[in-house]
């Protein structure tokens, strides 16, 4: 957010006042073994312009798997416009999947104990989003399972 206040020397008055607030649970750490995460106003429709981040943490020697158990994002081709994009580790540039549509896509597993969800909406048509689980896998060895980059568009 940018604001920007311009007077000139002519007037003095009492100025102004703002408020803001960030959408609740857009932006969150979330740690532990387990817990749920969702889009905003899940299970009703979330809103336009949506940038959340939501960065889990499980408990070293653990991999994050994470697990949809809703799923309804306006899809385009490639999912270019709404999304949910799944990071391995502590940002989203080594992708695990970006997803969009309406089937339930398989789980996610991270190289290690950190994953990054992100989700935002570029869509003039939002839909009820979506609602996921992350647990741990134990004791994975990522080297003799590997993770292939999941998209999911049905058109």
């Amino acid at each position: 957010m940018f604001i920007k206040f311009r007077s000139d020397s002519r007037y003095t008055r009492q100025g102004f006042e703002a408020q803001w607030s960030t959408s609740q649970g857009c932006y969150q750490n979330l740690t532990g073994n387990q817990g749920t995460l969702q889009s905003p106003n899940y299970p009703n429709y979330y809103y336009f312009g949506a940038d959340c981040v939501w960065k889990i943490t499980t408990d070293p020697g653990t991999h994050v798997r994470l697990t949809f158990s809703a799923m309804s994002i306006y899809r385009t081709s490639g999912c270019t416009s709404d999304s949910v994009v799944i990071g391995d580790g502590n940002n989203s540039t080594n992708i695990l999947g970006r997803v969009c549509g309406y089937e339930v896509p398989v789980p996610f597993i991270a190289t290690g104990n950190v994953m990054t969800v992100e989700f935002s909406s570029r869509a003039s048509s939002t839909r009820r989003g979506f609602q996921a689980r992350w647990s741990t896998n134990q004791g994975l060895d990522s080297f003799t399972n590997p993770l292939p980059l999941h998209i999911f568009v049905k058109i």
